[in-house]
């Protein structure tokens, strides 16, 4: 039956507050959704099927130097892009909107901004479900990048330096265990940096220098480097002898967290040293069992240096008499004079 003039109305003002509900809650989402977006903490914007940029939060206007008006409605988002990494994004762009799960939704590209600065910037962007725009979020990274090119430049700086060394370089964990050698190191270690990598170094000595290191290694661990000589072997079994200039690394707790030393090969100089004694101790032989007198002095002052026995037999003198005092003095020769 018809409704009443009193149902009808009582219908209309139940619909009509249905209505404000909606409208109510309609707005407060859209408030909601302003305010997240606009506070987001990232740069962030909407864009339109034809590239415009409809709308943009401050932190996006503050990354460009542009007003919100200058850009929303007005400008494509092509206009911002560095022209190296347009037509990649204008592919991602149309891909999106025919296959969006074959389009990248994170990646990097160079943004311009209104000084015509480069900032190098990772994107977060994807699809609105049922509309044909897409949001996207913006986070500038070009410290971080910058960083991480002056950190690899250093590095290669670091690397060219330690791998032409004419030292050895050799890095340790706390448990003794090769954590790193430069080329130099390899050559007098005598083995490839495949077969030291993740070994203990005391693998690479000669038996006798085994116990040495494994002294040298408990002194690291409490903290104490001291340079020192331990012999290496090589693969063919040449022994190489070593300077080893160690130091200590500590973690951030300040606990023992390895070693890394410089090597210096030695071994020409202890051959050297060791022909030189043996010349010496042949020449003090030689001098000493000759039958013929002989003495060594200085030519500025002619103090005695050294007498061999046969002048000691002659004169009848010691060497404490003779060594380090005036060749006049001593009276060995009766005229010093022409002498």
């Amino acid at each position: 039956s018809p409704l009443s003039d009193q149902e009808s109305a009582a219908a209309m003002a139940a619909a009509l507050d249905e209505c404000r509900r909606r409208l109510k809650h309609l707005s407060d989402s859209e408030i909601r959704y302003r305010t997240i977006f606009e506070n987001t903490g990232a740069a962030t914007l909407l864009i339109d099927a034809d590239t415009t940029i409809a709308t943009i939060n401050s932190r996006f206007a503050q990354l460009l130097g542009y007003s919100k008006a200058e850009i929303e409605g007005r400008k494509p988002w092509t206009e911002f892009i560095h022209p190296d990494d347009l037509e990649r994004m204008k592919g991602y762009h149309h891909l999106r909107r025919i296959a969006p799960g074959d389009a990248p939704n994170t990646y990097a590209f160079r943004l311009k901004t209104r000084t015509s600065e480069i900032r190098q910037v990772l994107i977060t962007i994807d699809m609105i479900p049922g509309s044909e725009q897409s949001v996207a979020s913006l986070m500038d990274i070009s410290e971080h990048m910058a960083a991480e090119k002056a950190l690899r430049d250093s590095e290669e700086r670091y690397r060219l330096l330690v791998e032409t060394m004419t030292e050895g370089l050799i890095v340790q964990d706390r448990e003794g265990r090769i954590r790193y050698v430069n080329s130099r190191a390899c050559e007098i270690i005598g083995h490839p940096s495949s077969k030291l990598l993740g070994h203990p170094g005391r693998r690479f000595t000669a038996p006798e220098s085994q116990a040495p290191w494994d002294e040298q290694l408990a002194q690291r661990r409490r903290g104490v480097a001291a340079p020192y000589e331990i012999t290496w072997q090589s693969e063919d079994g040449g022994h190489t002898r070593c300077r080893v200039s160690p130091r200590v690394r500590f973690d951030e707790a300040g606990q023992y967290d390895g070693s890394f030393a410089i090597l210096t090969d030695i071994t020409a100089i202890r051959r050297s040293e060791k022909a030189l004694r043996l010349s010496e101790e042949l020449f003090s032989k030689a001098f000493r069992a000759t039958p013929s007198s002989m003495l060594i002095t200085t030519l500025a002052e002619g103090l005695v240096v050294n007498v061999n026995d046969s002048v000691l037999a002659t004169t009848g003198h010691n060497l404490q008499e003779v060594v380090g005092f005036p060749l006049r003095e001593i009276g060995l020769f009766p005229n010093t004079e022409s002498y």
